[in-house]
């Protein structure tokens, strides 16, 4: 019976003759009353348990009414979700017992009493608000795009929204419902006494076992009441007890390779019920697209596991681990408990598909997994109807009469490994003989609200296109480009000519036509290198420094006894641990003054050194260390700096101190120092940029710098100047085991090595591998995108013992590294690629999402690790599992990430963020002997232990420390 609701519950013992071919199963159960608990997913517990189920009760809930502005709600029994007039839902939780595990799946669960055709929408929200304080005047806005959109809502029925991308470990979280059309919806609150809402996580301990997950090879439902008909290409599942209907579903088990801990069946409900089905084994073999209920095949043995209360738009999960010992085929069936049916999503549905994760005691790891995501929104425009909405079941490309275009967002989250394949699915109503090309946008719009006058920008250039579509056949378009790391991808579907097409959309009457995003992830592995031991990544602490006005750590260095060496900028004055620097402006903000600091590696201060000169502004960009402890620095000032041996002239400079902060020399540059190292010599490597003599005023850097000064007196042992035909700039420097130099920035133009040069491009990032004396060995330019408004650049390399080298950078629109295209699906996205010493590409990954991502630095730790670190916002996934940056009133704020990759292959050891709300920003990178990790930034605001804010909440220096 297709039972909306919870329904009577009488068990009659007669559903069992459901089972087939004259097997009887067990016996029946007294029915559970309409205030059972939801059902909860059962764990194995023991020393390999990896996945772990934690349920939260709700620790705040209230509705905001827009008929009632200034009125709480807080203590109601109910709270309402409705258009008009407008009622927007509040939940808070207090999550805890995360840990170190990763967050792989998390769901909202409410309780609803009356029904919708159309559910609400789910966004994260601050966590500052309380219950019987929040107002419809008051309340927090949302943030961010909704986790999670229901579609209709039963009377009387659990309701699952997926919540996911907004719940990453320990701490408050909070989320807002809100709904976008006029047929409202209200739940329970906890005030009511009964089914409050609930926050269910799954999670995942590292160690203890390998997850291998694999999908239905066949799945089909059998109806007494239509008992020749096969339902095997259907989208759903049905197990029902009036008409009778059962459930069959068979997995091919292989890779085992140790013992089995566990093994569980998980499916998708689509339709609840307050009691779900048994799970048996049953016979082999049976074929999906001819079994029926006179041929079903029959059970085997007593029932393995049975479910309670279902909810709508939830996993649930069914341990078979009786039926799997190991390689083969399990093979099961659902056989109902109950009149109150349920639906499951089968193979078929375009998401949310039926799966066999099979837990296996030590074991290989798996190398990646394939999955299939329908679209969470889509939508077309139409230039004929500025303001129209066209959310329909169709949709539609073209450029005449009108010009239309058609957006799709997918939610990816849960994704394990990097992407090696992405392929967008698309069925086609409307052939054309020119179809479409498909382009990235902004994930921050919604289906039914998008119009031709306000429609996300196609941006960063064409990833796929269609050429010939015919009617009635699926379109297959390779969008792998489109997927840097974050939860969330958008695409535009843009008209290529006047001959239209058309294709069914997620609101399509047949869900089997609706769109599909087919992804296949890789899992990079490879051995250890020397000296390897366990990595954590774990946060350590740090220290800060503040005072009137704008303090930063902008670099820091590591020596051979673990001291740190950093290099900041303040105004006014700031005592780093020896006493206050001077101020060396006017006022009581000097323009800008260096600091350069040295503390030893349990962050007592040793020295610390403050430098200026009266009206000017100073900036020290980088700084090194060589074996003997000596110091050098490089950066740039307007009108002077005094290191120790008068006013340097305005412009770059490059100096060298002693371990105990003394002066040794320092040398003017025409131009602007950006990065420094130290040779096996000690002489001191530089690079940079500046225009050439005679270029116009307000002209771009066209000369690239690189120039190796004297270890005992600064003179130059040689100085190169390469010229670019248009802008080139020299962000990093770093030097090899046999002294070579490498050198990474940005070019534009053409740039001259001597006999060899860079080709003519737009704005790209460039390496450049230079000889011991200063000449080139080999260039390489990495292909862009044409469009000259946008950064592109390598901000920072490093060399490792065998020559090899690692570059981070960020980039806008598009480029090519090794053989894959990469279009940033924000405003930045970031990459990291280690060349050979050949410069031809060993590996290399991509991170970005909606917002802004950063890679800003990167070293090589003496295990031969590669850690990079850099600036996001928001969620990205940098190979372990998605990280967020804490949210605030204006949505997610800019914080840091830190990450450990293996040098042979580019293996995810570990990824940390760490961010308060407002701003975090890691500038620095150094690694210690011992591989410990130091990063130097600035943040705004107090966060955690040593991390005080400013009175006037201005930016302060800082120091933090991660574990190896």
């Amino acid at each position: 019976m297709r039972v909306w609701g919870w329904g009577r519950a009488a068990l009659i013992a007669a559903l069992l003759g459901v089972v087939g071919c004259g097997v009887q199963g067990e016996g029946g159960q007294e029915a559970r009353a309409l205030e059972a608990e939801p059902s909860r997913v059962a764990v194995k517990q023991g020393a390999q348990q990896r996945m772990r189920t934690l349920t939260f009760p709700v620790a705040a809930d209230t509705w905001a009414d827009e008929s009632a502005p200034n009125v709480s709600r807080g203590s109601a029994s109910q709270f309402k979700v409705d258009g008009g007039p407008r009622g927007e839902a509040f939940l808070r939780f207090d999550v805890s017992g995360v840990g170190n595990a990763t967050v792989r799946r998390a769901t909202l669960r409410l309780y609803a009493v009356n029904p919708t055709s159309d559910g609400p929408e789910v966004y994260a929200t601050s966590t500052t608000w309380t219950e019987s304080g929040l107002t419809w005047n008051n309340r927090p806005p949302r943030v961010g795009i909704p986790s999670a959109d229901a579609h209709a809502i039963p009377q009387e029925a659990w309701v699952g929204f997926e919540v996911t991308p907004h719940v990453r470990g320990d701490g408050a979280v909070a989320f807002l419902m809100l709904q976008t059309g006029s047929d409202g919806v209200e739940f329970l609150s906890r005030e009511a006494g009964r089914n409050p809402a609930q926050l269910v996580l799954e999670v995942e301990d590292a160690g203890g076992g390998t997850d291998l997950r694999f999908s239905a090879e066949a799945d089909a439902h059998v109806q007494e009441a239509q008992p020749t008909t096969n339902f095997g290409n259907r989208p759903t599942l049905e197990v029902d007890g009036s008409p009778r209907s059962a459930t069959y579903l068979r997995f091919r088990v292989a890779g085992v390779s140790g013992n089995v801990v566990s093994a569980k069946l998980r499916l998708f409900s689509t339709n609840p019920t307050s009691q779900g089905p048994s799970v048996h084994a049953v016979a082999d073999p049976w074929d999906e697209q001819s079994v029926t209920w006179n041929t079903r095949p029959a059970l085997q043995g007593e029932s393995v596991d049975n479910l309670g209360a279902v909810a709508l738009n939830e996993w649930v999960e069914l341990d078979v681990t009786q039926l799997v010992s190991g390689d083969g085929v399990v093979s099961v069936g659902l056989v109902p408990l109950d009149t109150d049916g349920v639906d499951f999503n089968s193979r078929e549905a375009v998401d949310h598909t039926p799966e066999l994760v099979v837990t296996v005691e030590g074991g290989t790891p798996p190398s990646g997994e394939t999955r299939t995501f329908g679209a969470v929104a889509d939508a077309y425009t139409d230039s004929a109807h500025e303001w129209g909405n066209f959310n329909t079941a169709e949709l539609r490309v073209d450029t005449a009469p009108s010009r239309m275009l058609s957006f799709l967002r997918f939610d990816v989250s849960g994704l394990r490994g990097d992407v090696a394949s992405a392929k967008l699915r698309l069925f086609v109503l409307n052939g054309t003989s020119d179809g479409p090309s498909v382009w990235t946008t902004s994930v921050d719009w919604s289906e039914s609200s998008v119009t031709d006058a306000y429609a996300p920008y196609p941006d960063g250039g064409p990833v796929a296109n269609a050429g010939p579509t015919p009617v009635g056949s699926w379109l297959e378009l390779d969008v792998t480009g489109a997927f840097l790391g974050g939860p969330l991808v958008s695409f535009a579907l843009v008209p290529e000519s006047t001959d239209g097409a058309g294709f069914a959309s997620s609101e399509h009457p047949d869900a089997s036509l609706r769109p599909q995003l087919v992804v296949t992830t890789h899992i990079a592995r490879c051995a250890p290198g020397g000296g390897d031991t366990p990595a954590s990544g774990t946060y350590q602490g740090g220290q800060s420094w503040g005072g009137t006005g704008y303090q930063t750590g902008n670099g820091v260095a590591v020596d051979a006894q673990g001291h740190r060496i950093l290099i900041a900028q303040y105004e006014g004055s700031v005592d780093f641990g020896g006493g206050a620097l001077p101020n060396h402006g006017t006022g009581d903000i000097s323009d800008s003054d260096i600091a350069l600091v040295k503390r030893r590696a349990d962050g007592s201060h040793v020295w610390s050194k403050g430098f200026g000169a009266p009206g000017s502004w100073a900036r020290a960009e980088d700084v090194a260390v060589d074996t003997a402890g000596n110091i050098a620095v490089v950066g740039f000032s307007r009108a002077g700096v005094n290191l120790g041996s008068g006013v340097l002239p305005a412009g770059g400079f490059a100096a060298k101190f002693s371990p105990e902060g003394v002066l040794v020399w320092a040398r003017p540059v025409d131009g602007d120092l950006r990065s420094v190292a130290f040779d096996s010599q000690g002489h001191v490597l530089a690079s940079g940029q500046a225009m050439r003599a005679g270029s116009p005023p307000g002209s771009q850097s066209n000369e690239l710098l690189v120039l190796k000064l004297s270890a005992g007196d600064g003179t130059a042992v040689w100085f190169k100047r390469f010229q670019a035909t248009t802008m080139v700039r020299g962000e990093a420097i770093a030097v090899g085991p046999s002294d070579e130099v490498v050198v990474g920035g940005s070019y534009q133009g053409t740039v001259a090595f001597g006999t060899t040069a860079l080709p003519e491009s737009s704005v790209a990032p460039f390496l450049a591998k230079l000889s011991p004396t200063g000449y080139a060995v080999w260039v390489r330019g990495f292909l862009s995108s044409d469009y000259s408004y946008a950064e592109r650049a390598f901000l920072d390399v490093a060399v490792a013992a065998d020559g090899a080298i690692a570059g981070v950078g960020a980039f806008s629109q598009w480029i090519r590294i090794g053989t894959e295209t990469a279009y940033s699906t924000g405003l930045y996205s970031a990459f990291l690629a280690v060349v050979e010493p050949d410069g031809s590409e060993r590996w290399w990954r991509w991170m970005g999402n909606e917002g802004a991502t950063f890679g800003r630095g990167v070293a090589i730790d003496a295990a031969g690790d590669v850690v990079v670190m850099g600036t996001f916002r928001s969620t990205l996934d940098f190979g372990g599992g998605p990280l967020t940056t804490a949210p605030t009133l204006g949505g997610p704020y800019e914080g840091f990430f830190v990450a450990k990759y293996r040098m042979a292959c580019g293996e995810h050891r570990w990824s940390q963020q760490l961010s308060h709300g407002v701003y975090v920003w890691a500038r620095g990178l150094a690694v210690a002997p011992d591989r410990s990790i130091t990063l130097s930034g600035l943040y705004d605001r107090g966060f955690g232990p040593g991390m005080p804010g400013d009175g006037d909440n201005s930016a302060r220096a800082m120091l933090l420390h991660f574990a190896p």
